[in-house]
Formats: C-alpha cells, structure tokens, sequence
C-alpha cells in the first residue's frame, strides 16, 4: 500500500513534510500547496521549485527554511471556520 500526505499549506508545513517523505518508503506523492500566497516568501525563505514533478528536500539546518517572524506580522490573517468538524466550544458538530 502506498500513502499519499495531503499539506495543504506551503512554506514550512511543505518544509517538515518533505523531510517526513524523505522517509516513507511506500511514498506515492506529496500532495502540497506551491506558493500560495504572493507574500509568502517574505515570511519564509525556501529556495526549492518542482522540477519533473520533484522537489529536492532541503539540506540547511533544521527543516531548511528560514521563518521571518517580524514579516509574518505584516500578514496576521484571519481566523475563519472553514469545513471545522468542531464548534467554538471544541465539541464535535452534529448534522
């Protein structure tokens, strides 16, 4: 059986999920978000692009990527209930 990792966030989620399918020998393929916001390079700097359907995982330290957190300020986001299971108590949502 194959697995198939769904990141649905770029930057340091694909960052720690490349190193995670370093390791999976059964790996399908890496499902990931590529640049996924205009100013997401200000925030994290990550220099690897999809080359043949591949991306080479990163060999700094750490995950390989460097987090700005005085530019991730400037982009606070917002908070939204997109498809949670959960209400805003934690309980679980009943149809």
């Amino acid at each position: 059986m194959t697995i198939a990792p769904h990141n649905p966030n770029a930057g340091v989620n694909t960052a720690a999920s490349l190193h995670l399918c370093a390791g999976i020998e059964n790996l399908e393929v890496l499902e990931h978000m590529s640049r996924d916001v205009d100013w997401g390079e200000e925030i994290v700097d990550y220099d690897w692009e999809v080359e043949d359907g591949a991306i080479e995982v990163p060999d700094k330290p750490g995950l390989g990527v460097e987090f700005d957190p005085e530019a991730a300020r400037d982009h606070p986001g917002e908070s939204k209930d997109s498809h949670s299971l959960f209400d805003a108590e934690g309980a679980l949502k009943r149809p």
